[in-house]
């Protein structure tokens, strides 16, 4: 993947909702529907809004990951600090951390081809993984639907 860029993203919170979902029984899709009308709840957003998918590392096999193990998602904003949080919401905060980024571009229907292609090119450039959260980032470049839209993956790397 030619688009590949290795940063250093210092430590960020977030306030969202959470849910715990599979591959095959996709529920991210529900989680987003129902966390986006909330937003406006979250006090102490970032400005611009940035909304951040995030995978918290929980013991989560990389090697032996498929469509039925089941992982954690929280779909959230990231915000200044972590003061009140919003009845059924959730905070977080996430470590600074190197990370291999990969930019998708285009609708999120075809998402899961480009985190293939992404785990291919970590282990392909013996990239490796370390056990922290992983994340997508969506930012003013986001459209959601449109062939146009990009947002960036994040992958915590050594």
């Amino acid at each position: 993947m030619g688009n590949t860029k290795f940063v250093e993203k210092e430590s960020f919170k977030i306030v969202g909702m959470s849910v715990k979902t599979t591959m095959k029984n996709n529920k991210i899709p529900n989680l987003w529907n129902e966390f986006m009308p909330r937003v406006e709840e979250i006090r102490d957003f970032c400005v611009p809004i940035v909304a951040i998918g995030l995978c918290p590392y929980e013991g989560v096999d990389y090697e032996d990951y498929n469509d039925e193990t089941e992982f954690e998602y929280i779909a959230g904003i990231m915000v200044n600090e972590i003061s009140e949080i919003p009845e059924g919401m959730i905070s977080r905060e996430i470590q600074t951390n190197k990370y291999a980024v990969f930019t998708h571009k285009g609708k999120l229907d075809n998402l899961g081809d480009s985190y293939q292609k992404a785990m291919i090119w970590l282990k392909e450039n013996g990239k490796t993984l370390v056990n922290e959260d992983e994340f997508e980032l969506y930012d003013e470049r986001f459209k959601f639907g449109e062939d146009d839209s990009e947002m960036d993956i994040y992958f915590p790397i050594k």
